[in-house]
């Protein structure tokens, strides 16, 4: 009888090892992966699984789903957040790693963590490039005088690999959010290859399908009319290859000498 007490005992303390160890925060140690000069900060009580492909790498732990993703949580706390492409990312500037996301899985008794990173850090041309337009928001900005340039011809570089004429009409700076989450002129934008015209037709496009902007299309010449509250975009592309782009105030009114 005395021996199955015994038993009981054991197996009591065993699960309640494993609850402790499974539930109780242990912090966080640094571990450098296999082969590289990466250090990455993980929950401790982590093992390497694998490197499962370029800059994302794989741990295995017995602790409980929850207490990983809090603790991966409090390690990223400590970074420095950034903006990229309009994703947050996090940078550790100790170890000169920058976290781009992680997630944890179930898989039997262990759960799996992975970790995404870049090895140094992101810079202003790498994360101020636009992934998706309908993220994109704008400003108007006031500017001095009568017209916001001196000269209001700029050049931009079409979907088929052509420049073609930008004819800035606006009284006023139009801005838009970079991937940086920063307010960048358009002409900037352009300029360093931030975001395409495209880019700005398809935000067009996504606001005339919320009914936040109001679309016309000419068929002689063939041309489009894009106008909201703050500004209008014409957008030429007749037989002759025009394709240029008029930026203008919101009450522009058509006329037939465009895209001519």
């Amino acid at each position: 009888m005395k021996k199955i007490y015994l038993i009981i005992l054991f197996l009591i303390l065993l699960m309640g090892g494993i609850l402790f160890i499974k539930l109780f925060p242990f912090g966080t140690t640094k571990y450098t992966i296999p082969n590289t000069s990466v250090v990455l900060e993980i929950p401790k009580l982590s093992s390497y699984k694998k490197e499962d492909k370029n800059f994302s790498v794989s741990f295995k732990s017995i602790r409980s789903k929850l207490i990983l993703e809090k603790e991966l949580e409090n390690i990223i706390k400590k970074y420095k957040i950034q903006t990229c492409n309009n994703k947050t990312i996090y940078y550790n500037e100790e170890d000169n790693i920058t976290i781009i996301g992680y997630n944890v899985s179930h898989k039997n008794i262990y759960n799996i963590f992975n970790i995404d990173y870049h090895i140094g850090k992101y810079d202003n041309n790498e994360c101020s490039i636009i992934t998706d337009p309908q993220k994109l928001t704008y400003q108007i900005k006031k500017c001095p005088g009568d017209r916001c340039y001196g000269t209001d011809t700029f050049k931009y570089k079409n979907e088929d690999g052509n420049f073609y004429n930008l004819y800035y009409k606006h009284s006023k700076f139009l801005l838009f959010n970079s991937g940086m989450n920063t307010m960048q002129y358009l002409t900037s934008m352009l300029h360093s290859s931030w975001m395409s015209m495209q880019d700005v037709i398809d935000f067009l496009e996504y606001k005339v399908q919320n009914g936040e902007t109001e679309k016309i299309v000419y068929k002689e010449p063939n041309s489009i009319l894009y106008k909201n509250k703050d500004f209008s975009l014409l957008e030429c592309n007749t037989s002759s290859g025009n394709k240029d782009i008029y930026l203008l105030n919101p009450n522009f009114e058509y006329e037939d000498s465009y895209c001519q």
